[in-house]
């Protein structure tokens, strides 16, 4: 799954959140601020920005290895007209320095990737049946390529339904369906599915992308998490480099823990450090034909994320 979908699975979570008050208060939106269902024509927004560094790591039984950095902003927007409805509109930006160093990936090139860009746009629509149900629909919108690609051959699109059932005060599940078109490959459809678990008042376990974070708050203001995810990211190539107008796709699990400073209930940053427990990284041409595919090895990783929510 691209990792512009499945950065969206809590987002989808929260946006069927509309007036179901979990134990202790309100239900938040997405930004994590209480829907009050007597003040409709309510917006609230969220800003995010984050970057991480992977450290250098070896492929496995080959030559070569490789290094990416990585930053970006989400800005997300939620208008509530009632206690029914939901609009949301998620807008992201991400950034992405891969060094490759005598890779044998693509022939005739030992640094097959450079500098590439991601950019998602994702409208949502939800709405609240009951008290336990409510459902949602959207749309994705992507463009990934390489510095110096072709930006209208780097564009996939794709469709969001969903639902959201809560179990209990302390427990709710989202799931559906997402369907995707690729770059040079064929449409994929996949199950979502996102939940959030209040396991006591100060331990939570909740969906994080296509995985899963463990957050338990030691203090008025601090918190620390323990997370493991799957990403996924894929990239029109440079229509003037050593594979004109291919394709790569980057695959890792990063498995980590964490630490949050939250000085208000609207601003929290997070210092996190772990490992890649795995890395693939896969080069097909123009057509889709595969050219090259390597895995890499273990390797260090850091991070660092704030979150703006107003």
């Amino acid at each position: 799954m691209h990792r512009s979908v499945a950065a969206l699975v809590p987002l989808l979570a929260a946006s069927l959140c509309v007036a179901q008050p979990p134990a202790g208060g309100p239900a938040p939106t997405p930004q994590g601020r209480p829907i009050d269902p007597d003040s409709p024509n309510e917006w609230r927004f969220r800003l995010d920005l984050s970057g991480r560094w992977d450290f250098r790591s070896d492929f496995r039984n080959n030559t070569g290895d490789v290094q990416v950095g990585r930053a970006g902003f989400e800005f997300s927007a939620g208008y509530v007209p009632d206690s029914k409805w939901r609009f949301g509109l998620d807008l992201g930006l991400e950034e992405s320095w891969y060094q490759f160093r005598n890779s044998t990936l693509v022939p005739g090139t030992g640094d097959p990737l450079g500098d590439a860009t991601r950019l998602q746009l994702a409208p949502t629509i939800g709405y609240q049946i009951d008290e336990r149900w409510g459902v949602l629909v959207g749309g994705l919108l992507n463009f990934s390529f390489e510095n110096g690609a072709d930006i209208g051959q780097s564009f996939t699109g794709g469709a969001i339904v969903g639902a959201r059932y809560k179990f209990n005060e302390n427990f709710t599940l989202t799931f559906g369906v997402i369907a995707s078109s690729r770059l040079e490959d064929d449409w994929v459809v996949y199950p979502l599915l996102g939940l959030r678990w209040q396991i006591t008042p100060e331990v939570t376990l909740e969906s994080r992308g296509l995985g899963l974070e463990l957050t338990a708050k030691i203090a008025d203001v601090w918190s620390v998490v323990v997370f493991g995810l799957y990403e996924s990211r894929e990239f029109r190539l440079d229509d003037s480099g050593p594979l004109p107008d291919g394709v790569a796709r980057d695959q890792r699990i990063p498995i980590g823990v964490g630490v949050v400073f939250r000085p208000t209930k609207d601003i929290d940053v997070r210092l996190e450090g772990g490992f890649l427990a795995w890395q693939r990284f896969t080069f097909d041409d123009s057509t889709g034909a595969r050219i090259g595919r390597q895995e890499a090895d273990l390797a260090p990783m850091i991070g660092l994320r704030g979150t703006i929510r107003f």
